[in-house]
């Protein structure tokens, strides 16, 4: 739990202030840091994490830290590769518990390669383990004067009578170390996403993918109920305490418990007083150009004279990230298109689609939902079929690692040059992100798709 952080006093020999669960205590050192070495923006962070030098400006950024972590209880991830961090060495792999992350008992081996690494996806992340065993990710959330709107919408959330709600889905930010303008906010580091939790290679059933999308509803809708709206509300922004694994091949059981999902990232989020009017909660700017962006834009932000209403973007966010998802139940998926209405005011609020679809699935034979939904290992590409799978476990992650890929995230994008592929009578609309390593792709064509 994070409470308000108290005054204090950064001293001539570097304080820096570590909030626990209930306390807060100095954390002082004499290891002199080189400010000179740490970024001074937002945006220079990111810029750290480059492929290009081996990483090597990445790796001397954080290793400022490391005795400011050490003396607050933990220790820097190795760096494995040059986009990989491993736990430290003569570590066990599997961390201690920390009531956020879990092994499905249905295939606990192959489950627990989510541990054995951390893929760096931007420089403002670091992977830690806790002298107690337990891992933990952190981030930078303000530096140089920005951020200081991230760690208030975070705080607003993160308050005793809001973390207390079952239906407040944040991760929650266990601890906070400050060095000088720079705050680093340290989060229970979880294994997978929603994205890819939902392909077809965890053999998740259609109502485990049902349950992980009621409950990205049910995110979503307390925070707009808070005047939070996200921003960024893309499937690798929901995180996954465990995999169901249901239809694991072979097995003659099933979990009888669901996993938790947990919304993360609130960088973009924007938050209005709750008495404020829905005429005033429009915005005509967005926070980073969508080239540093890296998702679709959705249809109100392409326009000339932008004016926009967040949690209406929120909504068709949430329903591009499921646009490759398909139940084969008309019920559910028209619900599911309807987010994604290029009319913001026709689309549900997300308790109206939450509703909606709790009734649907109430009414529903438990057995209708038992299957795997759509397939999302072929596609066309140039008219030539291209298999992206089936995958191994270990080559799901990094995502977008040792080769750079354009990405192609939906079918209007590539319309030309893609085709639906049917499979009886389930469609699936392909979602392509860039899985690079060899063994992960196997090409029937013989072309590679999306590489720049």
């Amino acid at each position: 739990m994070v409470y308000r952080v108290p005054p204090f006093v950064l001293t001539a020999s570097i304080s820096v202030v570590l909030l626990l669960a209930t306390t807060a205590r100095l954390v002082t050192t004499r290891r002199k840091i080189c400010r000179e070495k740490i970024p001074k923006t937002i945006d220079e962070w990111r810029k750290i994490y480059d492929d290009g030098d081996e990483n090597f400006a990445y790796w001397n950024v954080w290793i400022q830290f490391k005795e400011l972590f050490e003396q607050a209880g933990f220790r820097l991830w190795r760096k494995r590769s040059d986009l990989i961090l491993a736990p430290p060495l003569g570590d066990e792999v599997i961390p201690g518990p920390s009531g956020y992350a879990y092994l499905s008992f249905l295939n606990p081996s192959l489950a627990a390669m989510q541990w054995e690494r951390f893929n760096l996806m931007n420089g403002r992340f670091f992977a830690l383990r806790h002298v107690d065993g337990r891992d933990f990710v952190v981030r930078v959330i303000t530096v140089g004067g920005q951020g200081h709107d991230h760690l208030r919408i975070i705080r607003k959330l993160s308050t005793k009578s809001n973390l207390v709600l079952s239906n407040n889905h944040i991760l929650p930010m266990e601890h906070e170390i400050f060095y000088e303008d720079v705050h680093l906010g340290i989060y229970p580091m979880l294994g997978w996403s929603m994205r890819a939790v939902m392909t077809r290679l965890f053999t998740n059933s259609v109502e485990d993918i049902m349950y992980l999308i009621l409950q990205a509803l049910e995110a979503v809708s307390f925070i707009h109920g808070l005047g939070i709206a996200h921003r960024d509300v893309f499937l690798n922004n929901f995180l996954v305490e465990w995999v169901p694994h249901t239809l694991i091949p072979g097995s003659t059981r099933r979990p009888t418990t669901r996993p938790r999902l947990y919304l993360i990232d609130f960088e973009l989020a924007v938050d209005f007083p709750a008495d404020s009017l829905p005429a005033d909660r429009l915005l005509t700017d967005f926070p980073v150009s969508f080239d540093v962006y890296g998702q679709t834009p959705a249809p109100e932000l392409l326009e000339k004279e932008l004016t926009y209403c967040p949690f209406r973007l929120d909504i068709w966010q949430l329903g591009k990230g499921l646009a490759f998802f398909k139940s084969s139940i008309s019920e559910i998926d028209d619900i599911l298109e309807s987010l994604e209405n290029a009319d913001p005011a026709k689309r549900p609020t997300a308790i109206e689609a939450l509703d909606k679809l709790d009734h649907v699935m109430k009414n529903l034979p438990p057995s209708s939902l038992h299957n795997l939904g759509c397939d999302l290992r072929y596609l066309y590409a140039s008219d030539k079929e291209v298999e992206l799978g089936p995958l191994c476990l270990s080559e799901v992650p990094p995502i977008l690692n040792h080769v750079k890929w354009r990405r192609v995230n939906f079918l209007d994008e590539i319309k030309d040059d893609l085709k639906i592929v049917a499979f009886g009578e389930q469609i699936s609309y392909p979602c392509v992100r860039g899985l690079q390593s060899e063994s992960a792709q196997k090409f029937r064509g013989g072309g590679r798709l999306g590489e720049t």
